[in-house]
């Protein structure tokens, strides 16, 4: 369990960021895996978990990642960094969120490790190591983590990407292109959203004030809009 009242924080072993028994729980859990680590997650920013992450990796362990397309390039966001380490990430640009929150260790068929999966509401964020209450369970039983495993599977094809993503490492240009292009479209559905409210406003004034009949003379007019692909916003006086 994840709880900011029932977790005394401490510094990590960099001695940059808190952590607590619980996080240090989870690390050893990702640490030991030993051929596959198989991690379906929402977000991930906090920088122990991606360093062990890291490590893993140089060890050998085959790392697979899939994330939200929105929180891969949101700010926090460590993906950036586990894609420089040559660990494979994959995303796909939808209406629908990929919000999942599980990790499958050691899923690969072998007799000589036994495999388990992490699942709960924990994303791997450093709000919800220290500052949420969350739930994490660990189980090995077979007839879960093969559920895990079909459903990691099946998304990991689903996934797949037109360009392959370590190519486009070294390429900083692309990656802060995204991040823009992110940056834009947040505030463009912002402003959408802001007009959307205003254009109500307005035109809940007009026939109000119709009704009161507080208007003498002119033309009446209502106001009619149209959104278009949630960021082209037209609107035209009948």
């Amino acid at each position: 369990m994840f709880s900011h009242h029932n977790n005394e924080l401490r510094k990590s072993k960099n001695g940059k960021y808190l952590t607590s028994v619980s996080v240090i729980n989870l690390l050893n859990y990702v640490k030991a895996s030993r051929q596959s680590l198989d991690i379906c997650m929402y977000i991930i920013t906090n920088t122990d978990v991606t360093n062990t992450i890291i490590k893993q990796h140089l060890r050998g362990v085959k790392v697979r990642i899939i994330i939200d397309a929105d929180m891969a390039f949101s700010t926090g966001s460590t993906i950036r960094k586990l894609e420089k380490h040559g660990i494979d990430v994959r995303w796909m640009k939808s209406t629908n969120l990929m919000h999942h929150k599980f990790c499958l260790i050691d899923s690969l068929q072998n007799n000589q490790v036994t495999p388990f999966v992490i699942i709960g509401s924990l994303n791997w964020t450093n709000q919800a190591l220290h500052g949420n209450w969350e739930n994490v369970t660990v189980t090995s039983q077979s007839e879960i983590v093969e559920k895990y495993k079909i459903e990691f599977e099946r998304l990991w094809v689903e996934f797949k990407p037109i360009v392959s993503v370590r190519n486009l490492v070294g390429h900083s240009w692309i990656f802060s292109s995204l991040y823009l292009f992110n940056a834009i479209n947040d505030f463009v559905s912002l402003i959408s959203k802001c007009l959307l409210v205003a254009l109500w406003v307005v035109s809940r004034w007009n026939t109000e004030q119709c009704q009161d009949g507080n208007r003498t003379g002119g033309r009446h007019f209502e106001l009619a809009y149209t959104v278009k692909n949630a960021c082209t916003l037209s609107y035209e006086l009948t």
